[in-house]
């Protein structure tokens, strides 16, 4: 009887601590986006951290050198990165909070609706539209497992009745992961799955354009005490003081 009581208080333990584990998973990735014609070019780096009900965008400058080699004749084109803020966006409205800097010192940029964003991935009609979409279409194709950088992620084709494109959206497997399709209000078929990235090529024209993640990362328990800390902070901002802003903005997107 004695063995029987412990081993269940064992399996309800790792079953409410493995639950608990769970939810309080995160993660910081990084989306990479390319041009495809006669070739594959990196047009744009993303990085992101998945928090909770929040989605932390890391203000990127872009920074391009060249190095030239007399001997050889050679150019060697080098592209760099300086992380000069991070924007805070939530699944539960349409609002931004921008901060100097991710650490736990650090002050509040500017606030505002995430249509009006300066930098980054952009909430624009065109969001809307692409979204529509998708949710238009006449479905998706069982998600197939892939590998892409090392990390284990799934595509599911667009199936549409425009034949000249080839649509596919780049989804991982995860619980609580939150992304900008996420926040703009896109959901995948299956809520299990999440959509990170897209996938589209004209086949008459044979160009396209590609989203690739890459980095995957679990949090550090010091990013997570910076996440919390940002947080508390956004929270402390007027709502009503800020122009512009509408009951629409504070609902999150359809």
């Amino acid at each position: 009887m004695f063995i029987k009581k412990k081993t269940f208080y064992l399996v309800f333990f790792c079953f409410f601590y493995g639950c608990k584990a769970s939810k309080n998973t995160f993660y910081s990735y990084t989306i990479n986006s390319f041009t495809i014609d006669s070739v594959k070019t990196l047009f744009s780096t993303s990085r992101f951290i998945s928090y909770d009900n929040y989605l932390f965008e890391f203000k990127m400058r872009t920074n391009y050198f060249d190095e030239y080699y007399v001997e050889s004749n050679k150019k060697n084109h080098k592209v760099f990165y300086d992380t000069i803020g991070v924007y805070l966006l939530s699944l539960n409205n349409k609002l931004y909070s921008e901060f100097d800097t991710f650490s736990i010192k650090n002050k509040i940029v500017k606030t505002g609706k995430v249509t009006d964003k300066e930098t980054g991935f952009k909430f624009t009609s065109d969001t809307v539209n692409s979204n529509k979409q998708f949710k238009n279409s006449i479905g998706f194709a069982i998600p197939q497992k892939i590998t892409i950088n090392n990390i284990e992620c799934y595509y599911s084709r667009v199936n549409s009745n425009n034949d000249t494109i080839d649509m596919k959206i780049l989804l991982v497997k995860k619980d609580n992961f939150n992304s900008f399709y996420k926040v703009s209000g896109f959901r995948f078929t299956y809520p299990k799955f999440c959509v990170i990235g897209s996938n589209f090529n004209s086949i008459k024209n044979k160009q396209g354009f590609s989203e690739e993640i890459e980095g995957l990362k679990y949090l550090t328990e010091k990013e997570k005490d910076i996440c919390e800390n940002l947080i508390k902070k956004s929270k402390t901002i007027i709502i009503d003081t800020i122009k512009g802003i509408t009951k629409n903005d504070l609902l999150p997107f359809p």
